[in-house]
């Protein structure tokens, strides 16, 4: 899926002879996964054992049964509080998986990448990546399984980025208000806000 979404760069005959390079390197990189799973098919029954998704399973059963794992997946709680109830992945009783700075930093970051990047690729890409990132636990029976949504974390991280810089730019208007007050240079106090 994350292959998939690079379609987002994908705005003029430049940018797509590259994303056919990316993507054939993808198929390159998947011969010997292949190659694997064509010896051992064991492999692929693997996926049916840990999923609500069964061979017989219908969608009509499958596409609510992964909204709500979704939602569950993506919940504030589970992310801030809980985090991932498998000892082996997260301490039992150490809060979540996430620190909850970071989180409101990168909620904050996808508003503002909505409301001053929507046509920037890049920042399209990684709200992209971001949704898809989930879907990997979201196919599984546990909730909240941290490792199957590795990828999410890089992602909320860098949606940081935006907020980060809208309080840099909050903080220099501040500044640079300050100056202006007192044009003398004075002796007034001095804010370090790092």
């Amino acid at each position: 899926m994350l292959a998939g979404g690079l379609v987002l760069f994908a705005v003029n005959r430049e940018r797509i002879i590259s994303l056919l390079k990316v993507w054939t390197i993808y198929v390159i990189g998947f011969i010997p996964l292949v190659v694997y799973i064509r010896q051992r098919p064991e492999l692929s029954t693997r996926f049916y054992l840990i999923s609500y998704i069964k061979q017989d399973s219908r969608y009509v059963d499958i596409i609510p049964q992964f909204l709500r794992r979704y939602l569950e997946d993506i919940n504030p709680i589970a992310m801030l509080w809980v985090g991932d109830t498998n000892p082996r992945h997260h301490l039992p009783d150490a809060y979540g998986s996430f620190y909850a700075a970071v989180f409101v930093l990168a909620v904050i970051g996808v508003v503002l990448v909505l409301l001053r990047h929507r046509r920037n690729s890049w920042w399209l890409y990684v709200l992209f990546g971001a949704a898809v990132s989930v879907i990997p636990g979201s196919l599984t029976v546990d909730k909240f399984h941290i490792l199957r949504m590795l990828a999410m974390p890089a992602f909320l991280f860098t949606l940081t980025i935006p907020a980060l810089e809208w309080l840099l730019e909050k903080r220099e208007a501040g500044s640079a208000d300050e100056s202006e007050a007192d044009p003398e240079g004075g002796t007034g106090p001095k804010r370090n806000y790092w």
